[in-house]
């Protein structure tokens, strides 16, 4: 794992909204509409909190500034922020970073594979075939959503598609990968915790 390590966290939400930014201005409602227009919630784990807590880490970095405010009755202000050269620059590493470097998955399951003598051979397969079943929906309500993407213009079009696709050859690997420990476990190849025996 290390060539391949985990994303810092907050690295994906830094480098989301550095992105946006340099389009234009924008405040942390105009930036979470972009990420839910986008779709983005399906292949980024950005979470709401997270928008404005990474603003005011970058606008202490000096890595994006305030350009104005506003406020709708009695709502809260709405702090306008845009990129600053330092932010570029940041935004430029972090693009390269993500282009040249991939990065690991921290994923529960290996965890849970690590620690399999804790649950007998039947739990473990019961729970395998439920994992299945999820991925398979999964994959179902991406290509559902694939098929709704907004028409634009032929390459931005194609790129939106291959952000599906990624995510689709993800979800298959897993599921490959689910299918084959599935396979081991039906056949006892693991080291399960002994089925108990109940007598009267």
């Amino acid at each position: 794992m290390a060539n391949n390590p985990l994303p810092a966290s907050g690295e994906v939400t830094h480098l989301t909204i550095l992105a946006l930014l340099s389009f234009k201005p924008m405040h942390g409602y105009q930036i979470r509409r972009e990420i839910e227009l986008r779709q983005m919630e399906r292949w980024a784990d950005i979470r709401s909190g997270s928008i404005y807590q990474a603003l005011r880490k970058m606008d202490t970095r000096g890595q994006i500034e305030k350009v104005g405010t506003t406020r709708e009755g009695n709502r809260p202000v709405k702090v306008t922020y845009r990129i600053t050269d330092s932010g570029r620059r940041e935004l430029s590493t972090l693009l390269n970073n993500a282009w040249s470097h991939p990065k690991g998955v921290a994923d529960p399951v290996e965890v849970a594979l690590s620690f399999i003598m804790l649950l007998t051979q039947h739990e473990v397969s019961t729970l395998l075939n439920k994992r299945l079943e999820a991925l398979e929906e999964s994959m179902a309500e991406l290509r559902e959503a694939q098929k709704h993407i907004v028409s634009s213009p032929p390459n931005l079009h194609l790129m939106v598609t291959e952000l599906f696709e990624h995510r689709l050859a993800i979800f298959e690997a897993e599921r490959s990968w689910t299918q084959k420990i599935l396979t081991l476990a039906q056949a006892n190849k693991l080291p399960f915790k002994e089925e108990e025996n109940l007598h009267d």
